[in-house]
């Protein structure tokens, strides 16, 4: 018999979800940037891939925190379990 999958865990799914579509933009403002020849425009959209990267990678942090707090917690709660 096989394990139940674990519960898909809301704010993991709405990090992810923002993670992605933040990677679809950035994909987007690059695709702009390494189009354009105008300066100010460049200047611009690299300002918003720049942000968007940020962005990317605290989603990817927050996601990491949650599950690093979950799975401490759950070594937690399988300590304090006692045999009965």
């Amino acid at each position: 018999m096989s394990e139940a999958p674990a519960p898909i865990d809301p704010d993991e799914a709405i990090l992810a979800e923002l993670a992605a579509q933040d990677m679809a933009l950035a994909r987007h403002v690059n695709a702009q940037a390494l189009a354009t020849t105008d300066p100010e425009t460049l200047n611009g959209l690299v300002r918003s891939a720049q942000r968007l990267a940020r962005s990317i990678r605290q989603s990817i942090a927050a996601k990491v925190r949650l599950t690093g707090e979950r799975g401490r917690a759950g070594a937690h709660a399988a300590r304090c379990v006692r045999p009965s």
